[in-house]
């Protein structure tokens, strides 16, 4: 199966967001838009694992969110781009996400998985290329999104099904932030 570890972002912030790039959505239609039940931040790519290795990531998750408590998290209003291939939204630095990526990561390299070498960058993925274009790089100048904030309570691990439409996520399991 295909993991990875999330923060869920909250019903209204998905709305607000999704309310956000609805101009965008007109304007670069090729695009792969992210669809707002689909809204999360991911703290950690695990990729493909066997019934072994996703207990792996499990005990993982629950040492990570045994060690760090709930935090806020907020939205900037601002977007971002990764080159021409991805446009995210931007978030308020948090020392409560920082902390959580870095358990978690700790607890994957402790438990002999294998973890992205690239540096964490939190993120909430909007669009992504079309196989055939890329996006233009004033979207993210374009993008005026919500200021939302909220509080993060819990990680979740959830599933990834890779479908012609798009990715479909499904939670495999959550942990309550207890540190």
């Amino acid at each position: 199966m295909r993991l990875f570890v999330a923060v869920e972002v909250p019903a209204h912030v998905r709305d607000a967001v999704d309310a956000a790039t609805e101009p965008l959505r007109r304007r670069q239609p090729a695009a792969r838009w992210v669809a707002p039940n689909a809204y999360h931040l991911t703290l950690q790519f695990v990729g493909w694992v066997d019934d072994a290795g996703a207990r792996s990531v499990e005990g993982a998750c629950a040492e990570a969110a045994g060690s760090v408590g709930p935090f806020a998290l907020r939205l900037t209003g601002g977007a971002g781009m990764f080159g021409n291939g991805v446009l995210w939204a931007a978030l308020e630095d948090s020392r409560g996400l920082h902390a959580v990526a870095a358990a978690l990561r700790e607890a994957m390299v402790a438990g002999g998985l294998s973890v992205e070498e690239r540096p964490f960058h939190a993120h909430l993925t909007l669009a992504r290329a079309g196989r055939t274009t890329r996006l233009p790089r004033d979207l993210a100048g374009a993008y005026d999104g919500p200021p939302s904030g909220w509080e993060v309570e819990r990680l979740v691990l959830l599933r990834s099904r890779l479908r012609r439409t798009g990715a479909e996520y499904s939670p495999r399991g959550a942990w309550l932030l207890q540190g």
